[in-house]
């Protein structure tokens, strides 16, 4: 499966913030997202790593209007690579695992100098290195097989990066009206040439 997921942050005043809670979806629970290299050019998801086939697409967006900081992640599979259905699902388990942990670390805690920061430059550059941080602390601490092939990645095209979203939310929504799956595992979802 690939999983979304969402966490947005608002200003209140100038010392203070909240935290809204975090929205998280699972895309086609039997049908990994997988991204051939030219997707995953076409968002700016470059470069990628030895060793990389799986992702946790990190989108950060600062808003002005509405004095919100956002940070949408979704995780999918690379295309070609010679791995079985299965193979897919459980690296992407892990991979949404590692992600839920990397949004607890990025929750407000005593220190808020990331958020303050952010707000203070009006950019999404403080949350960017702290989630960059934060996942780097979280692979020295996993055994090396589970996060192996697992990349972070803050893709450079805001505008293709929010239409993969977009696909990806409406892989969800449709989702409702599929028939209930088996213990079968379905084929992987593949991105139609709407990017490229």
């Amino acid at each position: 499966m690939s999983q979304y997921t969402k966490q947005t942050w608002s200003r209140n005043d100038d010392s203070s913030f909240s935290a809204h809670p975090t929205v998280q979806k699972s895309i086609y629970l039997y049908d990994p997202i997988v991204l051939s290299e030219a997707h995953l050019e076409a968002i700016g998801a470059t470069p990628i790593e030895d060793g990389t086939f799986t992702f946790l697409l990190s989108h950060l967006k600062y808003d002005p209007e509405s004095r919100t900081i956002s940070r949408e992640v979704l995780t999918a599979s690379k295309e070609d690579w010679e791995m079985t259905i299965d193979d897919h699902v459980k690296s992407l388990e892990a991979t949404a695992n590692l992600g839920d942990d990397l949004s607890l670390g990025l929750k407000p805690g005593d220190s808020e100098s990331w958020l303050q920061l952010a707000f203070e430059n009006g950019d999404t550059e403080a949350l960017m290195i702290k989630e960059d941080e934060e996942f780097a602390n979280l692979k020295l601490g996993v055994d090396v097989d589970v996060v192996e092939g697992i990349q972070l990645v803050h893709p450079s095209n805001a505008s293709r990066m929010e239409e993969l979203l977009a696909w990806a939310l409406d892989l969800e929504e449709s989702q409702g009206s599929r028939p209930e799956h088996t213990s079968q595992v379905g084929r992987p979802k593949m991105l139609k040439n709407t990017l490229v």
